[in-house]
């Protein structure tokens, strides 16, 4: 599926599964589907997925803007809200790990 951020790129992603959210971060040049047989086995414990491919990896979008942690993490952010996904459980491998504590100073600065 395809959705597109506020800068009009279009970040390719996929959603399984039923239950909490568990919300799957690449690392840098990385793509979704590293991610299969940890969607298999959380789907089959009960848990609902989120994978997805960062701008200008796998099937998202090429360009030449937003290539920084800063707008990854407002991607990633902005991905979560369209999908009205209010509490979840984030794992992150590499520079998806960089990803999401950008995301957790985000959130706590807004607290």
């Amino acid at each position: 599926m395809l959705f597109e951020t506020s800068d009009n790129i279009k970040i390719n992603y996929k959603l399984t599964g039923k239950g909490k959210t568990i919300v799957l971060v690449n690392g840098f040049g990385a793509y979704q589907e590293i991610w299969s047989a940890q969607v298999s086995f959380l789907n089959n414990l009960g848990y609902q997925v989120l994978t997805y491919d960062h701008r200008n990896m796998g099937k998202s979008q090429r360009t030449e803007k937003g290539h920084n942690i800063v707008r990854l993490t407002q991607d990633l952010e902005e991905l979560i809200s369209f999908l009205k996904i209010k509490q979840a459980t984030f794992m992150g491998h590499s520079m998806g790990a960089s990803i999401i504590f950008c995301l957790i100073k985000k959130m706590a600065n807004c607290s």
